[in-house]
């Protein structure tokens, strides 16, 4: 089935699922592995397979609740992501080719919606530097919207926040988990953190279990929260006005 009505328009909340958008770098074994343990005690998550993101999400072997995107992408298999959509029975919200917005954006505004706590990016880092800089962005837009924000990646986990949903809490062995699911042989960034406003200066702003503040409670649009180090077992960000993005590398 193809439906034509675009997401992402503001749509009364319908439900409270977690929504796990699936991009075309996800490695389909650790997106298994990973989902299985997360939400092993919760059946309350859709998968949306995001453009060519379709084809590791079914190779993981994870329930396709919905595919979006411009669906014109090969995929090994099939002649495009709208092909393996179809053949396997998938809904599909096709996109035009020539938007403003990226297919994430629009999968990302789909799912809050639809009402979602959180919101898990899986599998868009590792392609081209300004597509991995509009992911940062679109995902640090749709915060505002939606509670938690994650992306996990070849590069890491990076969690974005808005004032908002301030504070973010986190448990340091959940961040070291996340980081392990999204690059397992990585170990030279571990116990590091990096914080980083977005759009504007972020302001009000308190860092707990990290070993540097933000002096003054600002973070200033530069290089001012590179390479903090995890120093508790709990890592607390709060923030008055603005916007972040907390970085667990790779």
């Amino acid at each position: 089935m193809t439906k034509k009505k675009r997401p992402g328009s503001g749509r009364t909340p319908r439900s409270a699922l977690v929504f796990v958008l699936v991009g075309p770098f996800a490695d389909a074994r650790r997106l298994a592995r990973w989902a299985h343990a997360e939400f092993r005690k919760s059946a309350a998550v859709a998968f949306v397979g995001v453009d060519s993101g379709l084809k590791p999400l079914l190779d993981s072997g994870l329930p396709a609740t919905l595919a979006i995107g411009d669906m014109d992408s090969p995929v090994a298999g099939a002649r495009s992501a709208e092909a393996l959509a179809r053949a396997k029975g998938i809904s599909t919200v096709r996109l035009a080719r020539a938007k403003e917005r990226s297919d994430l954006a629009v999968a990302a505004a789909f799912a809050a919606d639809q009402g979602a706590p959180m919101i898990y990016a899986v599998g868009f880092q590792g392609g081209r530097a300004d597509h991995d800089f509009a992911v940062h962005l679109d995902l640090s837009e749709i915060s505002r919207r939606v509670p938690r924000v994650v992306s996990i990646g070849e590069k890491g986990a990076t969690f974005y926040l808005s004032a908002r949903h301030a504070p973010l809490k986190l448990r340091r062995d959940a961040v070291e988990a996340l980081r392990e699911a999204s690059a397992p042989n990585s170990r030279r960034s571990r116990g590091l953190a990096s914080v980083f406003p977005v759009g504007a200066p972020a302001r009000g702003v308190r860092l707990r279990g990290l070993r540097f503040p933000a002096l003054g409670g600002i973070l200033s649009m530069s290089s001012q929260g590179l390479s903090n180090e995890i120093r508790g077992r709990e890592i607390e960000v709060a923030l008055r006005s603005g916007r972040v993005a907390l970085f667990f590398p790779a």
